[in-house]
């Protein structure tokens, strides 16, 4: 199948565990080698997450521009081989190749390609991707791609782009950028709902390579979910690393809702922000708006009196102290944290999952999502604090612990609900681990998806009256 003669699309069975296809391409299993794309044509792109291009993966095939994402490592012999109308290569991570990652012997004779990289790493690429002084590799030229441009204007789900300087500068001709390169992108133009959640329908292209958005003059506003991005969604700009404020846009609640870990830097031009260890937060730093680049055991900055929704969901931390001060906490604001182990919160918060309008006779209703999805999180309130209470095992009650608003998850095999709980509210227990939940006798609630995750686990009701159930509340 890979000796040339082939030009077939592949459709590998599902229950292969050795090779996968995408596109009619065929991979090894593991999806980290591309080892036979032989009927492409064109201009394509390798995927994301590819590592190495095979022995003789495109050769004979009608590709005219190839390419490689940041992943790749390593381009085999003969991968390019007898492709008569390919030109160019772009190579975004060229610093990433082995030594000898991609050499003359990747291409066949007398083919003339040129190979574009990142001008940062100009330097290194000769060495990197060519034998120095072997006069078989004159037929290489290698050139600079466009690393900074300048997104002028977003409407209707289409953006113009246009190559700029290292400090945002447009150059001169506004030539237009190939999006697959662009490192550095300055926005100049207000950013609409869920601009860069995901890959752009019709002409407009994916920017596979930006690694830092700098919001500069111009940009006022920044959407609900503009940077939001889900696992089960390809990204706009899914190595997104750093956003900087040079600009005062003002942010919807939602402006950065589920956004992937990122740092935050704000410039001496923006007077309505600041940054904090990566952490971006209101100009009197007040406000907790978003810190996903968390990692490790963390104390919030002590100046803090509200944390936003989501501001460290999906973060790396393991342990988060919060400060006395601090008064209201968004949901999910410590939501889905893989690491998190502990949450301490202090006396003073008294107002949690406050962007969630709970019923007035149930204010305890949606509080115990502000740890939504970090089920390992064992919870410790100060004992002065007037509205919620922890107990020994770290789970999260109202103050008379009346109400269950979270209890952690463990490997019990029996989850035992403590006598006097009467509520269990809004995702408060996951039954992953267990083989059986029992209720107490004074249980009279159980709220929407209040014990979630049930499957195969018996359930055991001991009060003499079955209790009022929420929507989907088991």
């Amino acid at each position: 199948m890979t000796d040339g003669s082939t030009r077939v699309r592949f459709d590998v069975d599902d229950e292969n565990k050795s090779y996968m296809d995408f596109n009619g391409a065929l991979y090894d299993g593991s999806g980290m080698t591309l080892l036979n794309w032989q009927h492409a044509s064109g201009e394509v792109a390798v995927p994301d997450g590819v590592r190495a291009v095979g022995v003789v993966a495109f050769r004979g095939s009608g590709v005219t521009k190839v390419t490689l994402p940041m992943s790749v490592e390593r381009v085999c012999n003969m991968a390019f081989s007898d492709c008569a109308q390919l030109s160019v290569i772009n190579i975004m991570n060229p610093a990433g190749l082995s030594a000898q990652g991609l050499t003359n012997q990747s291409f066949g004779y007398g083919q003339t390609i040129t190979i574009n990289v990142p001008p940062s790493a100009y330097d290194v690429s000769v060495d990197r991707i060519v034998y120095p002084g072997d006069p078989s590799t004159e037929h290489l030229t290698i050139n600079a791609l466009h690393s900074y441009a300048r997104l002028v204007s977003f409407q209707n789900d289409e953006y113009e782009l246009v190559a700029c300087d290292e400090d945002g500068a447009i150059l001169e001709g506004g030539e237009t950028p190939d999006p697959q390169t662009v490192t550095d992108l300055f926005i100049g133009c207000d950013i609409p709902d869920y601009a860069f959640m995901q890959t752009f329908p019709g002409n407009k292209s994916t920017l596979p390579s930006v690694d830092t958005i700098v919001l500069t003059e111009g940009c006022t506003a920044i959407g609900s979910d503009a940077f939001s991005w889900d696992e089960d969604v390809r990204n706009c700009v899914p190595h997104l690393s750093t956003i900087r404020f040079e600009a005062n846009p003002s942010l919807v609640l939602r402006s950065f809702t589920g956004i992937r870990p990122v740092s935050f830097e704000v410039g001496e031009g923006c007077t309505a922000y600041a940054a904090e260890n990566g952490a971006l937060l209101t100009a009197d730093k007040t406000e907790l708006i978003n810190w996903t680049s968390a990692v490790g055991s963390v104390t919030l900055p002590v100046s803090v009196k509200t944390v936003w929704p989501f501001a460290m969901y999906r973060s790396e931390a393991s342990a988060i102290t919060v400060p006395e001060g601090v008064v209201s906490i968004g949901q999910s604001a410590f939501g889905t944290c893989a690491q998190l182990a502990s949450i301490s919160l202090p006396a003073s918060v008294v107002d949690l999952s406050y962007d969630m309008e709970a019923p007035e006779d149930s204010p305890y209703t949606y509080a115990g999502l502000i740890v939504a999805g970090s089920d390992a999180a064992v919870v410790t309130v100060d004992e002065d604090n007037p509205f919620v209470a922890s107990d020994e095992k770290g789970s999260l009650y109202s103050k008379d612990r009346s109400h269950l608003l979270f209890m952690p998850a463990t490997n019990d095999q029996i989850i035992l609900v403590p006598e006097g709980v009467t509520h269990i509210e809004v995702s408060a227990i996951s039954g992953e681990f267990a083989d059986e939940v029992m209720f107490p006798s004074t249980l009279r609630y159980i709220g929407q998806a209040g014990v979630h995750d049930l499957d195969d686990v018996k359930v055991t009701f001991t009060s003499k009256e079955p209790p009022e159930l929420g929507l989907v509340a088991i």
